[in-house]
């Protein structure tokens, strides 16, 4: 299947697709093994796929995390670590969706279920620790001085 991305969407709101689509992959998930559902599942996998690169294509345009770099330049090690992570997990979700493509057993399947709930899991954290950084590098002056 080939998925398309209308090319309006703003970053927040592929942030809000990337985390529907992974509150459904865990749903898909959390089913018992169903031929059908792999259908699903590679679907899902696919358009996050796709989110991810927009994503990513949008972020690298504007600057990742531009604004922490701009206000606190020696963060930008930080800031390259996250990125690198974030290039990691796509290089991951996508070798993940080649297996669910390609995968024709039920052990095999089950395997790249719990692979996914993984990823997911380490993708959350990535999330959970820009938001941090950002945060951080914009509330460590607040109450300074007061």
């Amino acid at each position: 299947m080939t998925y398309t991305m209308p090319q309006t969407y703003c970053l927040q709101e592929v942030n809000g697709l990337i985390h529907l689509l992974l509150d459904d992959l865990l749903e898909l998930l959390q089913e018992p093994v169903d031929p059908e559902d792999r259908t699903w599942v590679s679907a899902v996998v696919d358009y996050i796929v796709l989110s991810l690169r927009q994503k990513f294509d949008m972020e690298t345009c504007e600057g990742y995390l531009a604004e922490v770099t701009e206000y606190r330049p020696n963060w930008t090690p930080r800031v390259l670590r996250l990125r690198a992570e974030f290039v990691q997990l796509l290089k991951e979700i996508a070798l993940l969706r080649r297996r669910v493509a390609n995968c024709d057993s039920d052990a095999e399947y089950a395997e790249i279920c719990q692979a996914l709930k993984s990823w997911r899991q380490s993708f959350r954290r990535h999330q959970s620790h820009g938001n941090r950084l950002f945060q951080e590098a914009f509330l460590l002056d607040v109450g300074v001085g007061d």
